[in-house]
């Protein structure tokens, strides 16, 4: 929680807005570092183990770990799920849910929102640890070795 964390509630709006207004993952992923926030991460490019164990001995990601979700057969198809806890393995409690074909996120005593990964992206969910609020939602293409924003 933020309290906890010795963050007014004006600094907390100033980081979210700056994680809201960024573009690159290895700055969003800083943003957090430290922080009480959770990234979210589906991964249907195959590509964020390299990339992310690439870009954290290069010091470009933060050094939170990059836990992997286990596979499950109702989600089968949708890609690889990862999250990163910015405060240290404190992360947000959530669920990953498919209804009728759609991917949906739900922090946990909050509705379920729509998880916009298009087919061959990288869809990121940035929540706020106390409160389950998502902060932002992102998709990147992984485009000449790096993932490139495309929303």
């Amino acid at each position: 929680d933020f309290a906890g964390a010795g963050m007014t509630q004006g600094q907390v709006a100033a980081i979210n807005e700056e994680i809201r207004a960024e573009n690159k993952i290895e700055w969003i992923t800083r943003l957090i570092s430290n922080r009480p926030y959770t990234a979210v991460i589906c991964d249907d490019t195959g590509k964020l183990r390299e990339i992310y164990g690439r870009s954290a001995q290069s010091g470009a990601l933060s050094s939170g770990d990059l836990v992997r979700l286990d596979d499950r057969d109702d989600l089968s198809g949708m890609g690889d799920f990862y999250y990163i806890s910015g405060d240290g393995g404190h992360n947000a409690d959530f669920a990953i849910l498919k209804e009728g074909g759609s991917l949906m996120f739900q922090p946990l005593g909050r509705d379920a929102v729509v998880w916009n990964v298009a087919e061959d992206t990288l869809g990121l969910i940035v929540v706020e640890n106390g409160t389950g609020t998502v902060v932002c939602q992102k998709k990147f293409r992984y485009v000449d070795a790096v993932f490139a924003a495309c929303n």
